[in-house]
C-alpha cells in the first residue's frame, strides 16, 4: 500500500512518449533516448516468474520485459502482470523464458537447464541487468497498447522462442 501511494505523490519523474515515428523517453535527469521507427530496431523479449512474494506483486506473477536497441540507443521496459494476461499479449510468442541463474546447469538426470541452454541467455541476462538498473515500469494495459504497435512494425527480433 505504502509504495502504491508513494508512486502518486512521488513518481518517477520518467516520460514515455509513443508515437506514429518514434517512441521516445524524457528520464528525470534531462537525459533523453528514442527509437525511430523507419530505422532497423532490435527487440529483445523475454519473462520470467516472480518466485517471491514482493510488496506488490504476487508470487507466481510474471515480469514481462522488453529491450528496444537503435544504434547507440537502448530502450528497456517491462511489466508486472498475470501469467494469463501475459500469455494473451501481442507477440507473446517472442518472450523467451528467462532461466534462473541460481539453479545450476542440469546433470544427468536433473530435469534442470543444460549449461548450453544457461549460457544462451547470456544476452537476455545482460538485458535483465539493464531492465533491473534502469527499466521503465509501464502498467499491463499500456505495455500491451506499445506491444499492439510494434506488431505492426518490422523489428528484429533477437529471441530465439520466435524462430521455434
Amino acid at each position: 500500500i505504502v509504495e502504491r501511494l508513494l508512486k502518486q505523490v512521488w513518481p518517477s519523474g520518467h516520460i514515455l512518449t509513443l508515437e506514429d515515428s518514434q517512441i521516445k523517453v524524457k528520464r528525470r535527469s534531462g537525459e533523453q533516448a528514442e527509437i525511430v521507427w523507419n530505422q532497423h530496431v532490435n527487440a529483445l523479449a523475454w519473462h520470467f516468474e516472480i518466485r517471491k512474494v514482493r510488496t506488490r506483486v504476487p508470487r507466481g506473477w510474471y515480469c514481462v520485459a522488453l529491450q528496444l536497441n537503435q544504434d547507440d540507443e537502448s530502450l528497456a521496459l517491462y511489466t508486472l502482470i498475470k501469467p494469463d494476461e501475459a500469455q494473451a499479449l501481442p507477440l507473446w510468442q517472442h518472450f523467451e523464458q528467462l532461466i534462473s541463474r541460481k539453479r545450476p546447469p542440469r546433470k544427468a538426470g536433473d530435469d534442470g537447464p543444460t549449461l548450453k541452454e544457461v549460457t544462451a541467455q547470456e544476452q537476455l541476462w545482460i538485458a535483465e541487468k539493464e531492465r533491473w538498473e534502469v527499466g521503465l515500469e509501464m502498467t499491463p494495459e499500456d505495455f500491451a497498447a506499445l506491444l499492439q504497435v510494434l506488431a505492426k512494425r518490422d523489428l528484429h527480433w533477437l529471441s530465439r522462442a520466435a524462430s521455434t
